[in-house]
């Protein structure tokens, strides 16, 4: 039993389009993505989701599966963060971009709910950020130094979603961190 909790992980999917399938599964709102909650294999890269059925069986709570995955996935799959490539939209070496993922870039958009992740990046470059999910498995995080327009970022998420599969669309949205008040929030 310790070994099969100290795998238990949480990652992001969309709620508007994924609500026929969360009515069975345990999850908890995050803005307009809901935090879901499956058993990570020992590969590391496949996701065993955790449906009601199976909490009840082992009489796991929401709330006691936000608090073993809140531990579990940051241990398991530590974040990525890396400068996105140069021909990506946007990026400058005054305005730099950055893929925000875990090391197997899997289910790595939940990096974002890690404790002070944002936090400590937004304060390493002393601006607010910008999150754009480009998929369930990564965000694009961008340096709010007053150029950016909502418009222009709204189409990123737009042509990215494009070119998903439906069940690997995030959001289409775009996020807000603002380091002095700690606070991540939805734009529209």
């Amino acid at each position: 039993m310790q070994t099969q909790t100290g795998r238990i992980i949480y990652y992001l999917t969309d709620f508007k389009s994924r609500q026929d399938q969360l009515k069975d599964r345990p999850y908890m709102i995050f803005e307009d993505m809901a935090v879901v909650f499956g058993m990570l294999d020992t590969d590391r890269y496949t996701v065993h989701p955790i449906d009601a059925r199976q909490a009840a069986d082992h009489g796991w709570t929401t709330d006691q599966l936000w608090k073993m995955a809140k531990k579990n996935t940051p241990r398991l799959l530590p974040e990525r963060i890396e400068p996105a490539d140069k021909k990506i939209i946007g990026h400058t070496d005054d305005e730099p971009v950055f893929l925000l993922s875990n090391d197997v870039q899997r289910y790595g958009s939940a990096v974002i709910c890690y404790e002070n992740l944002l936090y400590n990046f937004a304060c390493k470059y002393h601006d607010n950020l910008y999150l754009l999910p480009t998929s369930i498995h990564e965000c694009i995080i961008l340096l709010d130094q007053g150029s950016l327009s909502c418009e222009n970022l709204l189409d990123i998420i737009e042509e990215s979603n494009k070119m998903l599969k439906t069940d690997e669309i995030l959001s289409d949205n775009i996020y807000y961190y603002d380091r002095l008040q700690r606070e991540f929030f939805g734009l529209f």
